[in-house]
């Protein structure tokens, strides 16, 4: 959760945002 906290506190947020293992597995599914 440690790293939540840290790219939620960064600038480029929405860049970090996109390389979440929770956002990369639904989107995982979808291209499977």
């Amino acid at each position: 959760m440690a790293s939540r906290e840290t790219f939620l506190s960064q600038p480029d947020k929405a860049i970090v945002f996109h390389y979440t293992p929770k956002h990369a597995s639904w989107m995982n599914q979808i291209e499977s």
